[in-house]
């Protein structure tokens, strides 16, 4: 293996064709992390992330293995690309937006054991309302339906309209 290591003119590291393959994410890593994932599901990710483990600051084992635990943390063990509301039980809503002053609602909306999934558009639309979050953690979430419809998606669970604009706009620049 070549351990040159030359610097750029941001004076980032230039990591030679011979490490970047010696950090490649394999997919055996991601069935060790997700079992139970459907490997089809993982693949376009892992394609994605291999292609630029260095523009996306994943050019060291260490950081992957930050960035996987939060991605396991805000994905589960399912490796759900959209954040599953629907199995949000009362005690959880209760720490969110809206239910944090509507217990009896997040009692009544909540995920119930054995009785099938809780109403998501309802529980989203209720726990991402801007009206129901302190300034600093506004959404953008202004307008009706907006909580559902700019629920979490993604690695990390994006959430909110204002971060989806950003996100949009960062890409398509």
């Amino acid at each position: 293996v070549d351990v040159t290591i030359g610097r750029t003119a941001k004076n980032e590291p230039n990591i030679t064709k011979q490490i970047r393959e010696n950090i490649l994410i394999t997919m055996n890593q991601m069935q060790k992390m997700w079992p139970k994932a459907d490997p089809e599901k993982m693949k376009p990710i892992l394609d994605e992330l291999n292609r630029d483990l260095i523009g996306y600051k994943l050019d060291t084992r260490l950081r992957q293995a930050h960035f996987m635990a939060q991605v396991r943390q805000e994905v589960g063990s399912s490796f759900s690309l959209r954040e599953q509301v629907e199995y949000m039980g009362a005690a959880a809503l209760k720490q969110i937006g809206y239910y944090r002053t509507h217990h009896k609602d997040a009692d009544i909306d909540g995920y119930k054991k054995g009785k099938g999934p809780a109403n998501g558009e309802v529980i989203a639309n209720r726990m991402y309302d801007d009206n129901y979050r302190g300034e600093k953690y506004k959404l953008g979430n202004t307008s009706p339906g907006d909580g559902w419809k700019y629920l979490g998606r993604g690695l990390k669970q994006l959430t909110g309209k204002s971060n989806y604009q950003d996100l949009t706009n960062m890409y398509s620049t």
